[in-house]
């Protein structure tokens, strides 16, 4: 929690309880269902969690990716 409200001015997102990500990583989203998948310029997926699903689309016109 003490690294989200340091970093959420600086390009990153709570995406899920046990991810962070640099928003300025992620290359593809896919939606599956109510929730998504995030795939990371390193090839990761990360589960994105269905309540964060509309703070993330919030994210995303914020930082204009």
């Amino acid at each position: 929690k003490i690294y989200e409200e340091l970093l959420k001015d600086h390009g990153f997102f709570r995406a899920h309880k046990s991810f962070l990500v640099n928003m300025e990583h992620i290359t593809k989203y896919y939606s599956k269902g109510k929730s998504g998948e995030l795939i990371m310029s390193n090839g990761k997926n990360i589960e994105l969690s269905k309540n964060m699903r509309i703070l993330f689309f919030d994210c995303l016109e914020r930082y204009h990716i």
